[in-house]
């Protein structure tokens, strides 16, 4: 095999799997050694190709601002306007008037909306979704938008693929189990071993690899279908409220618009004494615009303005003001949540020690050995800050994990393949921790007594 058709790397004195020189040709980057990239190459590649994030069509707010103006209910104040100044004897107190009503309304309800959205916009940012990610040798949790190509980072269950990666590991590491239906449709997982490449959108449904990335944003293959899209869906479609409201318009004003006519009609053939033509057109315009309801935009955008940002103290995004009102019509709201909900924070409850545990540190450095630091999940998390810190340094500095095997719902447990660091023989243990029952079957499958009183005792 020549160096120059496979790449190679190497971590912890493990041989890392050759990946083919044409697929990161093809992917256009270079395999990142095994310590990340460091901030430099970062700042770098961040000037190159930007962030990770698909492009959004926003629309233009001063464009937004105008097309208010255009509406039924301001076009017939403008002509109100109009009147009162053209019409002599000019009326200037009701051209201040109506001029102050027009764009205080028109204003403040645009005002109002536009805050809202950077109230979303600041709350989506904020709760934007993370990956943990390998730079200048130490791991990171950071933004999925922050990371560039040539990036490494963590594929574990639950995670979803923030952009188009090849696949990296050792050659002995069990492969992932990746979910691709929403890209692919194909609803059986797909097998991602080292070398191997995994698309932005998809999930890790089972297994732990590392990835580097290789494309990022809009040059993945979910942003290349987005870009075929173009257009389509770009503008927002009108809530159920907005639509009525819109209608409740159209229809006080052309019942305005029939009483002006009848007014008019009167006055055309019996007019009241000192009145002029002009005057009696000035008049029912005015009749028109009084009679409007020309304050309801800025009432409902108002409302649920206000609702929008309750629901930001609760952390709930709102995409579209609308939705508000449609969420506040439902009777029954069906959610799927496998397990319980909680509150997200896990702690450890006393050890419960077998006959043959000498002492909580005995369980804990076992556990400590069946679990990974690195992008440690929730479970893992909680259990490296409770064992005694001893026990952990304990366990890091005199083992050396040879193999993990992460979670996974069918095996329901961690495995992971350990040696005594200094050890000539090659002697190895496996430790292993997951659902009670499962481990308890895996270290008394030969001892039914045993094996049925631990059951007994399980809760």
């Amino acid at each position: 095999m020549s160096s120059s058709e496979y790449a190679q790397g190497s971590e912890s004195g493990n041989a890392e799997v050759a990946v083919p020189v044409e697929k990161l040709q093809r992917e256009a980057t270079a395999l990142t050694g095994p310590q990340g990239l460091s901030e430099a190459e970062v700042e770098e590649r961040r000037k190159q190709y930007g962030f990770n994030e698909v492009p959004k069509v926003t629309k233009n707010k001063y464009k937004d601002l105008l097309m208010r103006y255009l509406q039924p209910i301001p076009i017939l104040m403008m002509i109100a306007i109009v009147l009162s100044a053209a019409v002599q004897p000019p009326e200037w107190l009701s051209f201040g008037l109506l001029l102050v009503e027009l764009n205080l309304l028109v204003f403040s309800a645009w005002r109002s909306e536009l805050n809202t959205n950077d109230a979303m916009a600041a709350l989506a940012d904020g709760i934007a979704p993370q990956i943990d990610v390998k730079r200048s040798g130490k791991w990171q949790r950071l933004p999925t938008r922050e990371l560039v190509p040539g990036d490494l980072f963590l594929l574990k269950g639950g995670v979803v693929v923030p952009a188009d990666a090849l696949v990296r590991g050792d050659e002995h590491e069990e492969p992932i189990k990746v979910d691709e239906s929403s890209l692919t449709g194909e609803a059986l997982l797909a097998t991602k071993k080292p070398g191997d490449s995994a698309l932005s959108g998809s999930v890790v449904k089972q297994g732990e690899l590392e990835a580097q990335v290789t494309s990022i944003g809009a040059e993945t293959m979910f942003g290349k279908s987005m870009a075929l899209l173009g257009g389509a869906g770009s503008e927002e479609v009108p809530g159920r409220l907005q639509t009525l409201t819109k209608r409740l318009q159209i229809v006080i004003l052309l019942c305005g618009i029939v009483v002006g006519l009848v007014i008019f009609l009167v006055l055309l053939f019996a007019p009241l004494p000192g009145t002029s033509f002009g005057d009696t057109v000035r008049m029912v315009f005015v009749i028109i615009v009084a009679g409007a309801p020309v304050t309801l935009p800025v009432v409902v955008a108002t409302i649920l303005a206000v609702g929008a940002k309750e629901l930001a103290r609760e952390k709930a995004v709102v995409t579209r003001l609308s939705a508000i009102e449609e969420l506040a019509g439902m009777d029954v709201l069906c959610s799927d949540k496998t397990g319980t909900l909680t509150l997200n924070q896990l702690r450890l409850d006393e050890p419960w020690l077998a006959k043959s545990v000498e002492s909580a540190d005995e369980l804990y450095f076992v556990a400590v050995l069946a679990a990974r630091r690195e992008g440690a999940e929730a479970i893992d998390q909680a259990l490296f800050g409770s064992a005694p810190q001893h026990v952990v340094h304990k366990a890091e500095n005199e083992m050396e994990v040879t193999k993990f095997v992460p979670f996974n719902p069918t095996d329901k447990k961690t495995l992971a393949t350990v040696r005594a660091r200094g050890n000539a023989d090659g002697t190895v243990w496996y430790a292993s921790k997951g659902s009670p029952d499962v481990i308890n079957r895996l270290c008394h499958a030969s001892n039914p007594e045993r094996l049925a009183e631990v059951e007994a005792q399980m809760v």
